[in-house]
């Protein structure tokens, strides 16, 4: 997911505060007229920053998107680590966690960019669940010219572990699920067409034909992630930035839907003739495919340059016009959003004592932000229900949002607020900030009784972050 940091911002009027927050008008407007400098922008919606989270120096935004085993961060260095979450239990379930997988067992699953990140969560909650995955992703044990000649992961990022996440490992993860579900190693670069052809030619091979979800969660590093450029005119970027955002966020997940429908259509088919059988007294009922393209909060907004941005609500709008093809065949479409994600390299940042700097406070911790598995238990949860996923189809999903409605819980018990609800903005921004200027803490009164407000997305659809230019 993304937010960014405008250089110069205004916050919220007290009015807008108080309706949206239903408190005490004086108190609303009291913390709310609180003068501040240092802001952070949630697609339109200007915030104050933590106080304890220092100020970029180098731009004004900060990318913190981990949809793939091709996601990337921004990196910074200079504030001490505030908390060391372990990565080594990332994807691990807890003692706390109520969650039981629906039955998808027969069913069949691709994920791209599935070694890693979010694309990674969703392939071990569709295994969990009993489906047979196809882990696709670049990062292959086999491949002698990746980490230095040993096999392994390719990635434009480092952290600890990294050699371990590769298509077969998280096969092996799945297969040590208890249940039916299967994980299927590929090795599958989405920027080459003849692999991902390769890829679906196999599917269709080895499972007759049959394929019920394709999750499309690749995406590569921008250029100049690490400089100013990357939030440059886009004039000055030139075609470069354009070629990278759309490469493999976009036109890969485009090629990767081509080549799965025809078999999507045939799986949609087949279900529909098992659905008339049901009726009859026989079969087990039709199961409708799905495609999830791995979006973020950044197609709704303007976020860091024009390429970025139209790449993201790129991947948005090719759900929404896919659907309109694809609804006489019985096939649903949907763009996810996840929140602020646990991924590997957000926690290795976090460790080193660049997370605040680089994402301006955004709060890391289990509970605020979302485990990879999360995203995967609303797609394995949205398969489960046919009619609720049509009525979603060619939509945006958001993450947290869906366990609210549908609930699902992240794998410590936990359902985090989703980025746009009040429950998140507040305690993570505006409450720090107001303590920080009033010297006192806020009563509990308003603390404790923060409603699960989801702000309109026409707030967030508001037009460029604010100037004073």
């Amino acid at each position: 997911m993304l937010i960014r940091q405008p250089r110069n911002a205004a916050m919220l009027s007290a009015a807008t505060a108080a309706a949206l927050l239903g408190f005490v008008a004086t108190a609303a407007e009291a913390a709310f007229f609180l003068p501040t400098t240092t802001t952070t922008s949630l697609g339109g919606v200007v915030i104050p920053r933590r106080p304890d989270a220092a100020a970029s120096s180098s731009s004004d935004g900060s990318l913190f998107e981990a949809s793939s085993s091709q996601a990337t961060i921004r990196t910074s260095t200079s504030t001490p680590p505030r908390r060391s979450p372990s990565s080594s239990s990332l994807y691990s379930t807890t003692t706390v966690d109520a969650y039981v997988p629906p039955d998808l067992s027969g069913r069949v699953a691709v994920v791209t960019g599935a070694t890693r990140g979010i694309g990674k969560g969703i392939a071990l909650e569709l295994g969990a669940a009993g489906m047979t995955v196809y882990v696709a992703g670049r990062s292959d044990e086999s491949d002698a010219s990746s980490a230095g000649g040993g096999g392994g992961a390719t990635t434009e990022r480092e952290f600890e572990g990294m050699e371990k996440c590769t298509v077969q490992q998280t096969a092996r993860e799945i297969d040590s699920m208890p249940g039916p579900g299967r994980g299927v190693p590929v090795k599958c670069d989405v920027r080459d067409d003849d692999d991902v052809q390769a890829l679906f030619e196999r599917v269709k091979d080895e499972t007759g034909g049959r394929l019920d979800v394709a999750v499309a969660s690749a995406f590569q590093t921008p250029p100049g992630l690490d400089t100013a450029d990357f939030r440059n005119d886009f004039w000055k970027q030139g075609a470069d930035m354009w070629d990278c955002c759309h490469g493999v966020g976009l036109r890969g997940a485009y090629v990767t839907c081509c080549e799965a429908v025809p078999m999507m259509i045939d799986t949609a088919a087949a279900a529909a003739a098992d659905e008339k059988k049901e009726s009859k007294g026989e079969g087990k009922g039709g199961n409708k495919p799905l495609i999830v393209l791995i979006s973020s909060f950044g197609g709704k907004s303007y976020t860091f340059n024009v390429a970025y941005g139209v790449g993201k609500a790129a991947c948005d709008r090719l759900a929404s016009d896919m659907s309109v093809q694809l609804a006489p065949y019985g096939v649903d479409t949907v763009a996810l959003y996840p929140g602020v994600v646990r991924t590997e390299g957000n926690l290795a940042m976090d460790e080193r004592g660049e997370w605040d700097e680089a994402s301006g406070g955004m709060p890391l911790d289990p509970g605020k932000a979302e485990s990879p598995r999360f995203s995967g238990r609303a797609v394995a949860t949205l398969l489960s229900d046919p009619s609720r996923m049509t009525e979603r189809s060619g939509k945006v999903a958001v993450v947290a949002e869906l366990a609210k409605e549908l609930g699902f819980t992240d794998v410590d018990g936990s359902t985090p607020p989703s980025i746009r609800s009040l429950k998140f903005i507040l305690p993570g921004f505006v409450f720090p900030q107001i303590e920080k200027e009033s010297g006192k803490p806020l009563p509990s009164f308003i603390t404790d009784n923060i409603p699960d407000y989801l702000l309109p997305w026409s707030v967030f659809e508001g037009g460029p972050p604010p100037t004073n230019d």
